[in-house]
């Protein structure tokens, strides 16, 4: 006998034989289908073995060709089919006609099924599959397997509660053994003898047109739906539920102008009725901005039985409760301007069930209330301007920040707007004292009924006689201050400080060294406040110049006694000088260029008469200053 195994769309099997063969499948548990004169089909499900015999005594032999072209004798052979498809068989036996038959493998598939918990310790099975003819099902208690065509939804009565194993096996009518089945499929079971009535724990509104519903643990393997009932009408089923799940959303839900109530029902479908939960309904509330407080209503709750309270919640917490099932108003009067406060209404229910409103959010608005002073006003001179700075209180939410400006006493009028720091650049700081407010109005139109006051120090300075005489006003806006007074270069450099000033006091004499030969001299006034070291004023910077004179005597006596013989000026700072002298009839009688160097009293080296002369005298210091002086003076001779 020749074996050749080929591949033309199907599997072909070729045997040449010198006597008839029997198939038989250690998958079909032994049972033989004679090849040797029949024409027929065999069904089994992968991994498939045939193992093919002789028809004829035993002992007969007969040959095979395998593909690697090896030769053997053997009176069996076993073929192992593990791929799901057809394959041909065909005996050729001595002077007779070919017999081909089919061996048709089939794919073995997972049969799928839903196993439902009854009351009484009862089980029904929903076999959703539909890939064989029949199942045979093992409800893993020893009863008998119980076998089912296709579409028949079996029910089974357990005597305990312990858990079990049932097992659903798929099988095809083609097929002749019925106890080598194809695909199985078991589930874990635990008889109950009662199926637990669901609890609903809450409905929440999450918006205009969503709901979520959550509930308590389900009871596994128990089918449940969850029922709506639209402003009163009948309950209908709109949601299967697992029993894995605890929580459903549910969308497009006109919430402003409907109400919806739920439960969740669980259906015994041996006894075909339904365990209904509680009912939970939704709420929605609404809020009215009024002045001063926020207005909050909502719908009175459906539960009238299982009614526990209403919760208020304001921004996460709660702020209040009513037991009272009539009381749906809340007026909210701890609100400020243009603060957003959130609410939410919790009804609470006997069964510890809720019903939650969703959030809702305004800005509130109150008026009449005046807003408090800035903190922390302060002003300084900086550079040729006046830098005002200050805090809002904290709390304010301001819409406009006015700044007014008295400029001498005068009325306070509003000079800008503007958040801090504030530049006034249209001062005179070294003529005029300014003094400054800041006024707050927030969105609700309220304002600050007074403002505090802040006036930087203004600093004057004059000559009292060669020394510096310093005046300043006092700084105006808090009593904790320190003055110091400070001595700058002609770049703003500090060279020096007067401090120990007395808060009280406003001036200061400067004595004057003359042979220091400074012809400008600069101040300023510095403010500090030890309670708040972080800002400090300034004052206007003044500078005071050195005049330029010339002294020269009313009289002078040239008798040679060294004193008083010479007549001529004396002065600090002089550039250029000219001193000229005339006598009564205007003839010029001495003139000089050096300030070190006088008239002496004589003419062309005569004596000149006692008597009245006149005197002229021009200079310029190193700043081109000018002097032009003219006098009398005597010459007196004794």
């Amino acid at each position: 006998m020749s074996i050749k195994f080929n591949w033309t769309g199907f599997f072909k099997l070729t045997l040449f034989l010198l006597s008839p063969i029997i198939l038989s499948s250690n998958s079909l548990k032994g049972q033989n289908y004679d090849f040797c004169s029949s024409r027929d089909t065999i069904y089994g499900c992968a991994p498939f073995t045939i193992i093919l015999d002789t028809c004829g005594t035993d002992g007969q032999k007969y040959q095979f060709d395998k593909d690697d072209n090896s030769f053997g004798d053997n009176n069996s052979h076993t073929y192992l089919l593990a791929r799901p498809d057809p394959y041909e068989v065909t005996v050729v036996i001595s002077n007779k006609e070919p017999v081909t038959n089919l061996v048709k493998v089939i794919e073995p598939k997972t049969p799928d099924f839903e196993v439902f918990s009854c009351s009484n310790s009862k089980v029904i099975l929903n076999i959703t599959d539909t890939y064989y003819d029949q199942y045979f099902i093992d409800w893993g208690d020893g009863s008998p397997v119980e076998e089912v065509a296709k579409g028949v939804n079996p029910s089974h009565s357990f005597t305990d509660n312990l858990s079990k194993t049932i097992t659903v096996r798929g099988h095809f009518q083609a097929i002749d053994d019925n106890v080598n089945l194809c695909g199985e499929n078991s589930v874990d079971f635990i008889p109950i003898a009662t199926i637990p009535t669901p609890q609903l724990e809450s409905i929440e509104v999450n918006n205009d047109t969503e709901i979520k519903a959550t509930f308590a643990q389900l009871q596994e393997n128990t089918f449940y739906q969850l029922e709506e009932s639209v402003n009163g009408g009948g309950f209908n089923p709109i949601s299967i539920v697992s029993s894995a799940e605890s929580e459903i959303f549910l969308p497009e839900k006109d919430i402003i102008n409907n109400t919806f109530c739920y439960r969740i029902s669980a259906f015994d479908q041996c006894e075909k009725v339904s365990i209904t939960s509680n009912e939970i309904c939704s709420n929605d509330l609404s809020i009215t901005v009024e002045n001063g407080q926020n207005r909050i209503r909502w719908g009175r709750t459906n539960s009238f039985s299982e009614f526990e309270d209403y919760l208020v919640v304001k921004n996460g917490d709660t702020v209040t409760q009513f037991n009272n099932i009539n009381f749906l108003v809340y007026e909210d009067t701890t609100v400020e301007c243009q603060e957003e406060y959130c609410y939410q209404i919790i009804t609470r229910l006997k069964n510890g069930a809720a019903s939650i409103t969703q959030t809702k959010c305004v800005v509130a608005s109150k008026s009449g209330d005046p807003l408090p002073e800035v903190e922390n006003l302060f002003s300084t001179v900086q550079d040729d301007n006046i830098l005002v700075v200050y805090e809002i209180p904290q709390g304010i939410k301001v819409k406009t920040i006015s700044i007014l400006r008295s400029v001498n006493g005068g009325l306070y009028e509003e000079i800008g707007n503007g958040l801090t720091p504030f530049v006034d650049s249209l001062v005179n700081t070294q003529e005029n004292r300014y003094c400054y407010r800041v006024a707050l109005e927030d969105s609700c139109g309220n304002v600050t009924e007074r403002s505090n006051t802040n006036c930087p120090v203004v600093l004057t300075g004059e000559k009292i006689d060669k020394d510096n005489l310093l005046k300043w006003t006092a700084y105006e806006g808090t009593p904790d201050l320190e003055y110091t007074l400070e001595f700058l270069d002609e770049e703003g450099n500090i060279i020096g400080t007067s401090q120990d000033l007395d808060k009280n006091t406003l001036d200061f004499i400067d004595p004057v060294n003359l042979e220091d030969k400074i012809l400008s001299r600069f101040y300023r006034i510095r403010v500090s406040f030890p309670r708040n070291t972080s800002f400090i004023s300034y004052s206007n910077i003044v500078e005071i110049k050195e005049d330029i004179d010339v002294k020269l005597p009313d009289a002078f006596t040239p008798n040679g006694d060294g004193l008083n013989d010479i007549f001529k000026g004396h002065g600090f700072y002089i550039d250029t000088f000219n001193l000229k002298i005339y006598n009564r009839w205007g003839e010029l009688l001495f003139e000089s260029r050096n300030i070190e160097k006088g008239w002496d009293g004589t003419f062309n080296g005569v004596e000149a008469p006692a008597g009245a002369y006149t005197f002229i005298v021009s200079a310029t210091n190193t700043l081109e200053n000018i002097l032009e002086k003219k006098g009398m003076f005597l010459l007196i001779r004794q």
